[in-house]
């Protein structure tokens, strides 16, 4: 469920309330703290942050526009999730994005390699840590990198939209490489991007990315996500703090 009573402690302006809402709600769902297909009620999470129910709802379209939420008349905005077709389809655009991304590197001159060290020493740090949310902020941004040599602003942001989908798939159902694995697999393609050779470049990141979503799959079909609330306990415990989520 949305934490309404962590919610409540943000306030917000109203130049940018829609935003902010969004922005609150999106790292509670990007955390894994909310079960796919919950119901968000606009009138419960408007009284909890003192904002009106249009402000909710407008941070629910920016939302939506995520991919983070899906809204539908009769059931309202509920959080998203991906089915095994539409996993595919995501993995199949980073495969096509990313690859061609690494193939364009010899000849792109926009400071994407600095971009992919950057990212590979964020991983290491959190790595180091035992910090996997702060991992994966890393790898988000080390992917984009690696379509960065593609030289296309719109690619990017198209690009940026798919990983944002799977990152909200993998935080409820994913299981994932120890941190320390994490970071070595993304740093061998780093080394072999600096050594300039793109085709080993090229089949590593392949690899990388056939395996997360083989196990991404895996955890799908058996629907094995971590314990959380269902929908009717989102409306108890919503109800016995006196509003609904």
């Amino acid at each position: 469920m949305v934490r309404v009573a962590a919610l409540a402690g943000l306030r917000v302006h109203r130049a940018s309330s829609a935003q902010q809402v969004a922005a609150a709600i999106r790292e509670q769902l990007l955390r894994g703290e909310v079960a796919p297909g919950t119901r968000l009620r606009d009138q419960a999470l408007a009284a909890a942050l003192e904002v009106s129910r249009n402000t909710v709802r407008e941070a629910m379209q920016i939302l939506a526009s995520d991919g983070l939420v899906r809204l539908n008349f009769h059931h309202g905005t509920t959080v998203a999730e991906l089915d095994l077709e539409e996993l595919a389809d995501a993995y199949r655009v980073r495969r096509l994005l990313e690859l061609a991304g690494v193939r364009a590197a010899a000849g792109a001159s926009n400071g994407w390699l600095d971009e992919v060290w950057l990212a590979c020493s964020q991983m290491a740090d959190a790595a180091e840590r035992g910090d996997m949310h702060d991992v994966l902020i890393a790898d988000l941004r080390f992917h984009e990198a690696l379509v960065a040599p593609l030289e296309s602003p719109r690619l990017s942001r198209f690009y940026r939209n798919v990983q944002t989908e799977l990152r909200l798939t993998r935080a409820w159902y994913g299981e994932r490489l120890a941190p320390s694995v994490f970071y070595r697999r993304h740093a061998e393609i780093a080394e072999a991007l600096r050594a300039q050779d793109y085709t080993h470049a090229e089949a590593l990141a392949a690899t990388l990315i056939d395996e997360g979503e083989a196990r991404l799959r895996d955890q799908l079909c058996g629907k094995d996500g971590k314990s959380g609330r269902s929908a009717q306990e989102v409306g108890s415990i919503a109800m016995s703090q006196g509003s609904a989520v």
